[in-house]
Protein backbone atom coordinates (compact mmCIF):
# COMPACT_ATOMS: atom_id res chain seq x y z
CA UNK A 1 0.00 0.00 0.00
CA UNK A 2 3.21 2.07 0.79
CA UNK A 3 4.46 1.62 -2.69
CA UNK A 4 1.08 3.00 -4.34
CA UNK A 5 0.71 5.95 -2.46
CA UNK A 6 4.22 6.71 -3.22
CA UNK A 7 3.47 6.09 -7.26
CA UNK A 8 0.29 8.27 -6.88
CA UNK A 9 2.57 10.81 -5.40
CA UNK A 10 4.46 10.77 -8.05
CA UNK A 11 2.29 10.37 -10.70
CA UNK A 12 0.60 13.75 -9.25
CA UNK A 13 4.08 15.26 -9.88
CA UNK A 14 4.79 14.15 -12.82
CA UNK A 15 1.60 16.18 -13.90
CA UNK A 16 2.41 18.92 -12.02
CA UNK A 17 5.40 19.51 -14.17
CA UNK A 18 3.89 18.45 -16.90
CA UNK A 19 1.05 21.56 -16.40
CA UNK A 20 4.10 24.02 -16.00
CA UNK A 21 5.58 22.36 -18.96
CA UNK A 22 2.78 23.78 -21.24
CA UNK A 23 2.12 26.82 -19.84
CA UNK A 24 5.64 27.79 -19.92
CA UNK A 25 5.25 27.04 -23.90
CA UNK A 26 2.37 29.04 -24.18
CA UNK A 27 3.52 31.78 -23.03
CA UNK A 28 6.88 31.74 -25.16
CA UNK A 29 4.25 31.34 -28.20
CA UNK A 30 1.96 34.23 -27.06
CA UNK A 31 5.17 36.64 -26.43
CA UNK A 32 6.73 34.96 -30.16
CA UNK A 33 3.12 36.13 -32.08
CA UNK A 34 3.55 39.67 -30.33
CA UNK A 35 6.84 40.25 -31.30
CA UNK A 36 5.77 39.34 -35.14
CA UNK A 37 2.41 41.64 -34.57
CA UNK A 38 4.85 44.48 -33.61
CA UNK A 39 7.79 43.86 -36.37
CA UNK A 40 6.04 43.14 -39.41
CA UNK A 41 4.63 46.12 -41.07
CA UNK A 42 2.72 44.28 -44.29
CA UNK A 43 -0.41 42.29 -43.12
CA UNK A 44 0.73 39.51 -45.47
CA UNK A 45 4.01 38.31 -44.39
CA UNK A 46 2.57 39.26 -40.50
CA UNK A 47 -0.20 36.19 -41.72
CA UNK A 48 2.57 34.78 -43.51
CA UNK A 49 4.91 34.55 -40.51
CA UNK A 50 2.22 33.37 -37.56
CA UNK A 51 1.42 30.65 -39.83
CA UNK A 52 4.68 29.49 -40.02
CA UNK A 53 5.41 29.53 -36.39
CA UNK A 54 2.53 28.17 -35.16
CA UNK A 55 3.13 25.35 -37.34
CA UNK A 56 7.07 25.09 -36.20
CA UNK A 57 5.44 25.41 -32.28
CA UNK A 58 2.70 22.96 -32.67
CA UNK A 59 5.64 20.10 -34.33
CA UNK A 60 8.02 20.81 -31.95
CA UNK A 61 4.96 20.18 -28.74
CA UNK A 62 3.84 16.99 -30.60
CA UNK A 63 7.25 15.53 -30.60
CA UNK A 64 7.69 16.52 -27.02
CA UNK A 65 4.44 15.41 -26.02
CA UNK A 66 4.71 11.83 -27.75
CA UNK A 67 8.05 11.23 -25.87
CA UNK A 68 6.61 12.38 -22.43
CA UNK A 69 3.82 9.92 -23.34
CA UNK A 70 5.80 7.14 -24.36
CA UNK A 71 7.97 7.34 -21.61
CA UNK A 72 4.57 7.58 -18.99
CA UNK A 73 3.42 4.15 -20.24
CA UNK A 74 6.70 2.21 -19.94
CA UNK A 75 7.17 3.78 -16.42
CA UNK A 76 3.28 2.67 -15.89
CA UNK A 77 4.23 -0.87 -17.70
CA UNK A 78 7.34 -1.20 -14.77
CA UNK A 79 5.64 -0.12 -11.80
CA UNK A 80 2.71 -2.37 -12.89
CA UNK A 81 4.98 -5.30 -13.11
CA UNK A 82 6.95 -4.38 -9.97
CA UNK A 83 3.51 -4.89 -7.87
CA UNK A 84 1.88 -6.74 -9.76
CA UNK A 85 4.53 -9.72 -10.45
CA UNK A 86 2.26 -12.13 -12.00
CA UNK A 87 0.47 -9.66 -14.24
CA UNK A 88 2.89 -10.93 -17.24
CA UNK A 89 2.93 -9.54 -20.77
CA UNK A 90 0.89 -6.68 -21.57
CA UNK A 91 1.16 -7.65 -25.16
CA UNK A 92 -2.45 -7.46 -25.43
CA UNK A 93 -5.85 -6.12 -24.33
CA UNK A 94 -6.91 -9.83 -23.46
CA UNK A 95 -3.48 -11.38 -21.36
CA UNK A 96 -4.61 -7.89 -19.22
CA UNK A 97 -8.13 -9.22 -18.77
CA UNK A 98 -6.68 -12.51 -17.84
CA UNK A 99 -4.06 -11.53 -15.49
CA UNK A 100 -6.71 -9.60 -13.62
CA UNK A 101 -9.12 -11.90 -12.86
CA UNK A 102 -6.82 -13.58 -11.21
CA UNK A 103 -6.48 -10.73 -8.48
CA UNK A 104 -7.09 -12.29 -4.73
CA UNK A 105 -10.23 -9.95 -3.46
Amino acid sequence: MLKLKSLLLLLIIFLIIIIIIIIIIIIIIIIIIIIIIISSSSSSILINNIIIIITIITIIILVYDFNIMKTAINETRTAARAQIPWLGNWTSWSNVQLSLKRIPI
